[in-house]
């Protein structure tokens, strides 16, 4: 219930084969964050920002210039 309250624009970036934090929490975080963005990465797991580095400053990059 503590998600609700955030209002912050707010970026998931999500393994699809995480098995640390599965990614229905992903999708259950990004429900619950009003305006959150979802980025579940294919292949990769719990350290998904690793597992595609590129990717990952991508999205940082997009997201952040979405803010602007």
């Amino acid at each position: 219930s503590e998600f609700n309250k955030i209002k912050l624009s707010t970026l998931l970036f999500w393994g699809e084969k995480d098995e640390a934090t599965p990614p229905k929490w992903g999708e259950i975080l990004h429900s619950r964050i009003s305006g959150s963005n979802l980025v579940v990465v294919l292949g990769a797991g719990h350290f998904s920002y690793l597992d595609d580095q590129d990717r990952f400053v991508r999205e940082i990059i997009k997201f952040s210039d979405s803010l602007k």
